[in-house]
């Protein structure tokens, strides 16, 4: 086997109970829970770590044809980095302080934001989950869509959730929650089964993070 093959759904690492789990799909849910992992304790490592998880959820989600996931995964690339910059900063400090602090700390979003969440929310997934249902129209060759509109809510909320994430926003385990609840089930019915115990394993780590967030604040 070559190294190319472990970015191929179809080779496959083992099979048990009828179910064949490629490479692909064993690596990078390993990663993403390492990411997520690191995350709920804020630490900085959770954005390179994340950046190859999602570089092998990209080449996932475009075999098995959920076009929406992929391109949210060309948003995480992005955002991680951006992420990274931002834990990065700190605050400038005096003499007397022993160590430089974040320039991010952990807080809420405003009830305006909320607000603007909300309606991007609403506007952003029917528009996706539109564009993504008749995206054959666009281009010929691509197999049809899985679930378009499901699949395009839960990347809208994951646009969203990148960015609370990035700023340190309590709301971002709140929406990272429904996401996982809804990943676990369409990920089922896709026939990645792993994916789907990952996101059952995110969503126990959102409510983690939701809790460990909170004393930072409390």
């Amino acid at each position: 086997m070559s190294f190319l093959d472990l970015f191929d759904v179809k080779k496959i690492v083992f099979s048990a109970y009828g179910y064949d789990m490629s490479y692909l799909e064993l690596i990078g849910t390993v990663f993403n829970l390492w990411a997520v992992w690191l995350t709920t304790k804020a630490k900085i490592l959770s954005w390179p770590v994340g950046i190859v998880a999602v570089l092998l959820f990209m080449i996932l989600f475009y075999q098995v044809r959920l076009y929406s996931d992929f391109v949210e995964q060309i948003y995480y690339f992005v955002t991680c980095f951006y992420g990274w910059w931002l834990w990065a900063r700190k605050k400038d400090t005096t003499p007397d302080e022993a160590e430089d602090k974040p320039l991010i700390q952990v807080s809420y979003l405003s009830r305006k934001w909320l607000t603007v969440s909300a309606i991007v929310a609403v506007v952003g997934s029917l528009g996706l989950g539109y564009f993504m249902k008749h995206i054959q129209a666009i281009f010929p060759a691509i197999e049809p869509a899985a679930y378009p509109y499901t699949d395009a809510f839960t990347t809208v909320l994951s646009f969203m959730g990148q960015i609370y994430t990035a700023y340190k926003k309590m709301e971002c385990w709140l929406v990272w929650i429904v996401v996982n609840v809804i990943g676990v089930w369409l990920y089922f019915e896709k026939g990645v089964w792993l994916v789907s115990m990952l996101f059952f394993a995110l969503l126990l780590l959102a409510i983690k993070g939701y809790y460990s967030w909170k004393k930072q604040i409390a």
